[in-house]
């Protein structure tokens, strides 16, 4: 990275000759291994040195203007000469062996960093986090991380909107890791590779709530992030839930009401049975006696008529006319009523004129035109 060669390059892509005038550089996959010869170069904001071979970050001393730094896919090890950058903003160190976080409590205005694909592992490697007040987006997928610390650590970050840990094994050791996250980071809008809507905070808050009233001896869990011991299991299973002898007379209710119905489909198929059976002695008597003259038919239809007007008006007197004792039944009534009549299925319907309307026996009412 020599001075000449910056001069070209400068040249090649169309910008100032005069190195303090330069805002933006373009130094990626160059196969740089240092950071070198940019001290004329102090009006610099946005420096591009991914994908090269840099193994230091070092000789930045006069770039105190630069906002935006790209240092990722290189070898850096540590995280150092950084102080001079004040108005940093955006630092990018992924795909690099960086192996703890530090040096990074001077940079008042920090808001992006991205250390995913390193080497981080330990509590130690990450407490430097809590120094960084300003930053508000953080990207640490795809370490090493397993210690459940790293979970206190994130919430003591009020400033912290967006967290990605994926690929790093205390993932699968955190119990309800997401409604965690949430509940612990207060302001949080995105996590991992999903947003974080008011509806999800809200959920959170009340499984919290319903674990803390069904559960009170698991309050610690939250916290520590440990599985529950057999004692905590079995006392656990003293403690009845909330609701439950609701549950259980709402279920005692539909039982009953499916029982009735039930109930009342299998006096309804009896009915129609019965009728039916009806109907089949009715008929072999007829044939029995299809051969007898056509007075015997002409006194039957005047049985029937007789016993129409007495269906149509009479009804109460056959209940006067009964033995004193007690009122007839209804049903007898009827039975009278119909005397030599067909008897009437559900599918067999009579047709009554009454003033204008047709009345069927299967109460339908249909006006005459």
């Amino acid at each position: 990275m020599t001075e000449e060669f910056l001069k070209k390059h400068c040249k090649q892509n169309k910008l100032y000759q005069s190195p303090h005038l330069n805002d933006v550089l373009y130094l990626h996959y160059k196969g740089f291994s240092f950071i070198e010869n940019l001290e004329k170069y102090t009006g610099l904001r946005c420096l591009w040195l991914e994908n090269n071979g840099i193994r230091e970050i070092a000789n930045l001393e006069n770039q105190s203007e630069l906002k935006c730094l790209y240092l990722h896919n290189n070898l850096i090890s540590k995280i150092e000469n950084l102080e001079w950058l004040t108005k940093l903003d955006t630092l990018n160190l992924s795909y690099n062996t960086i192996r703890r976080i530090e040096n990074l409590d001077s940079l008042k205005f920090l808001n992006t960093l991205n250390l995913s694909h390193n080497y981080l592992q330990d509590t130690g490697d990450i407490e430097h986090l809590r120094l960084l007040d300003s930053l508000s987006v953080l990207d640490i997928s795809h370490n090493r991380i397993d210690t459940d610390e790293v979970v206190n650590i994130l919430g003591d970050m009020k400033g912290l909107r967006v967290v990605s840990l994926m690929g790093n094994p205390i993932l699968k050791k955190i119990r309800l890791y997401r409604k965690t996250m949430i509940l612990k980071c207060k302001n949080l809008k995105y996590l991992d590779d999903r947003p974080v809507f008011p509806r999800d905070r809200a959920c959170a808050e009340a499984c919290l709530q319903t674990y803390l009233i069904c559960y009170p001896l698991d309050l610690y869990l939250l916290a520590d992030l440990r599985p529950p011991s057999k004692a905590l299991i079995n006392k656990r299973k003293l403690y009845k839930p909330v609701g439950t002898s609701e549950k259980e007379a709402e279920d005692k209710k539909k039982t009953k009401e499916e029982d009735e119905e039930v109930a009342t489909t299998t006096t309804l198929v009896c009915t129609s049975n019965e009728l039916l059976n009806l109907e089949r002695k009715k008929k072999s008597g007829r044939s029995s006696s299809s051969g007898s003259s056509s007075a015997s038919s002409s006194s039957d239809e005047e049985v029937v008529e007789n016993a129409g007007k007495e269906d149509d008006g009479t009804g109460q007197k056959a209940i006067e006319k009964s033995d004193g004792r007690r009122p007839m039944a209804e049903d007898e009534r009827k039975a009278l009523g119909n005397l030599g009549e067909e008897i009437l299925l559900p599918w067999k319907t009579r047709v009554r004129n009454t003033g204008g309307w047709l009345i069927t026996d299967a109460v339908h009412f249909v006006k005459i035109k």
